[in-house]
């Protein structure tokens, strides 16, 4: 058998049984919390009651694979703690993602918009929108997703800018987002910060988690599988490492064949020669 000359469609067969197969069979490996992970947990964990904690949507339904059970489960872990919750977006199609994941995680443990949290929605601007909380958040977002004043909601009193928030969480998804929070909140006011991005934005950023700039950082499903451990609430993310390991495993097995396919091929040219 040529290996070369093999249809190419067996491959993605292979693949789609590989995927669907641990999916469907809901086939699940043990997760271990990295320590980047439990960093995020425990620092917001060690919040005292009443702090502010304002987290940004950054992503969007292209994402919603990733970034969305990490929302998830973040909110179920800030809905048991007394904590005021500031939510953003910075891309305008987020809005829908968090408004089910606050349906889901966060209003279910009996908290109440106005008092609890605020979700000030979707407004344009990036690094420039971020540059103007530093100096007024109130001014940056006049009024919330339902269109009230946030002078008169009762859960902002008290709060002018970004220097008012203890913590920050960015659920990034490219740009804008966590560089641009980065270079103008984080750089500028030295709040902690994590960040939770797609699996490929992941390595560009782990040089700001060794510098401590990010307290931690939630890379991709496997990111999102460790804080659903931690907060002890299984989705998406513990259910996608079956089917995710399997089709890893395959992609390694498809390179060794290859290259022993190759290895033949080139012997046999040689003896030919």
């Amino acid at each position: 058998m040529n290996l070369a000359k093999l249809d190419r469609r067996w491959l993605y067969i292979l693949m789609a049984v590989v995927l669907i197969v641990p999916f469907l069979a809901r086939i699940k490996f043990p997760i271990v919390p990295s320590d980047s992970a439990r960093a995020i947990y425990d620092a917001i964990e060690a919040l005292p009651d009443g702090s502010v904690v304002l987290v940004s949507a950054d992503y969007d339904p292209g994402s919603e694979a990733e970034l969305y059970p990490m929302n998830l489960a973040l909110f179920h872990q800030l809905g048991k703690r007394n904590l005021k919750l500031i939510i953003t977006q910075l891309w305008p199609q987020a809005g829908p993602l968090v408004k089910d994941c606050l349906d889901k995680a966060y209003l279910p443990q009996g908290k109440v918009e106005g008092v609890d949290f605020v979700n000030l929605g979707y407004k344009p601007g990036g690094a420039v929108l971020i540059s103007k909380c530093n100096e007024s958040i109130l001014a940056a977002f006049p009024e919330d997703v339902n269109g009230t004043p946030v002078s008169e909601i009762p859960v902002l009193k008290g709060i002018q800018n970004s220097k008012d928030v203890d913590f920050f969480v960015i659920l990034s998804a490219g740009t804008p987002g966590i560089r641009e929070w980065l270079e103008q909140c984080q750089s500028r006011i030295g709040k902690p910060m994590a960040s939770g991005m797609t699996a490929v934005s992941a390595p560009d950023f782990f040089q700001y988690e060794s510098s401590g700039q990010l307290v931690g950082l939630l890379g991709g499903l496997r990111g999102a599988a460790d804080y659903e451990a931690l907060v002890g609430r299984e989705g998406r993310g513990i259910l996608g490492m079956g089917p995710q390991s399997f089709g890893h495993l395959l992609i390694i097995i498809f390179i060794v064949i290859g290259n022993i396919g190759y290895l033949i091929g080139r012997r046999r040219a040689r003896r030919a020669a």
